[in-house]
């Protein structure tokens, strides 16, 4: 499975776009010739949304496998093809993670440091890896090996938090903008040093056949590094007025899968054990009843009368009742047809009975 290596790089991917649909052709030393697609900008906002916890955590779990693997006389190649797995699969969660993934299996393999994917390197980083290829002719050490996994993080992080940054200029910027999403992003590249420089819509194409199944040429955009793979969705998605918006729980940018009107993205922010979409609501819910005293009042005393009936204080009969009665009167009162006070003596009479 040894791998022949070239000297000059071909283009990480090649790309098209068609029916809302973004199309890349990958081209790694580890997976060669790999095609995926995805909605226009769905990899982009989750690429924003996925900090450097998930990457982190994989690496350092790759480089555990790796190092246990190699100790115990496993065959280079079955160490390879079970990193090379670990990392397919996390496709469905972001291709761009898995990407930064394989650079760092094929340094772990092949000591090969790509610079396609390790673009925009500078200062302490670049001068790591200066001494990494030095180092190289008598094998990199495991400690250099652990060490890369920072300076991939790091260069992950800019490239996600620039990826953010622009998706909230443009979303800033289209708020109550009459011109079309091309106008819009014109003016941008015109007028915006940040987009001159980051996220400009020149690119090289070039024809060619996507596969027998497509069974004709398209023309591909040809992308050299991982850079250029954001910045061309990133086009993509504006020229093309994909509607996203920014969750009113993490912050941060999605594609609503669901209704157009959603606040909430579906996505789990790191820490929690559920998606965004369950909490706001849960948290909206509760400032609403804390902001009704009507709804406060009901909820304590709910709550009182529920657990009354699970320990077998009250009959499920009597806690159903109960449960009728206070929920038509917390509606009246909330209506304004019955005064709260009238309301209250009677949460308070009939939960706090014995």
């Amino acid at each position: 499975m040894r791998r022949t290596k070239s000297n000059r790089p071909e283009p990480l991917a090649k790309a098209f776009t068609k029916d809302n649909q973004i199309y890349f052709r990958l081209q790694t030393a580890l997976m060669e010739d790999v095609s995926y697609n995805s909605v226009i900008g769905r990899n982009l906002v989750n690429f924003a949304f996925l900090d450097q916890d998930l990457l982190e955590r994989c690496m350092l779990e790759f480089f555990a496998v790796y190092v246990q693997r190699r100790d115990r006389g496993v065959h280079p190649d079955s160490i390879e093809e079970e990193l090379v797995e670990r990392s397919r699969r996390l496709f469905v969660r972001n291709s761009y993670l898995s990407i930064y993934l394989l650079g760092y299996v094929q340094f772990l393999m092949d000591e090969e440091i790509d610079p396609r994917i390790f673009s925009g390197i500078t200062g302490d980083d670049k001068s790591l890896l200066n001494l990494i290829q030095r180092e190289k002719p008598d094998g990199i050490p495991d400690a250099l090996k652990s060490g890369m996994i920072s300076v991939l993080i790091r260069s992950y992080e800019s490239k996600r938090r620039r990826s953010e940054k622009a998706l909230k200029i443009v979303w800033e910027a289209s708020q109550g903008d009459t011109r079309t999403p091309v106008e819009r992003y014109c003016k941008l590249e015109q007028e915006d040093s940040f987009f001159r420089k980051h996220w400009h819509s020149t690119f090289m194409t070039t024809l060619g056949v996507w596969d027998a199944e497509m069974g004709k040429s398209v023309r591909f955009t040809v992308l050299e590094t991982i850079d250029d793979m954001l910045r061309y969705e990133m086009v993509q998605l504006l020229i093309e007025g994909v509607g996203y918006k920014f969750c009113k729980n993490c912050g941060m940018p999605f594609i609503p899968s669901g209704r157009s009107d959603a606040l909430y993205c579906d996505r789990v922010m790191t820490g929690q054990e559920k998606p965004c979409n369950k909490i706001g609501a849960n948290l909206a819910a509760k400032k609403k009843v804390n902001s009704n005293p009507a709804l406060k009042i009901y909820r304590q005393a709910y709550q009182r009368m529920n657990k009354r009936m699970e320990q077998g204080y009250l009959e499920r009969e009597e806690y159903d009742a109960w449960v009728k009665a206070a929920a038509e009167k917390r509606d009246r009162c909330v209506a304004g047809e019955l005064p709260y006070k009238e309301f209250a003596d009677w949460i308070n009479a009939t939960s706090r009975q014995r």
